[in-house]
């Protein structure tokens, strides 16, 4: 009898073991899949992130916010470069 509790509460601790790892790896899957929150990227470029560049991914259209002054870059397909002052101008 002694036997057979010590292989039952084995085989209890190796079921709530399976039953452990298998949780952790349903919640690292289920968090790797919420980073693409939306259809924007943003990345940052120049010393002290002096800008920061956004990406629509859908289309490619693509931003690059400073400062003072941000540009419209466009898309791969129809490119542009318009800037515009952030700043008002001193009179």
């Amino acid at each position: 009898m002694n036997r057979e509790k010590l292989i039952g509460s084995i085989a209890g601790l190796k079921n709530i073991a399976m039953g452990f790892i298998l949780g952790i790896c349903v919640m690292l899957l289920t968090g790797a899949g919420a980073n693409d929150i939306g259809p924007y990227k943003c990345c940052t470029a120049g010393a002290n992130d002096a800008a920061v560049f956004v990406v629509d991914t859908r289309d490619g259209h693509t931003w690059r916010l400073g400062r003072s002054d941000f540009y419209d870059f466009g898309t791969p397909d129809r490119p542009i470069s318009e800037r515009t002052s952030t700043v008002p101008r001193v009179k």
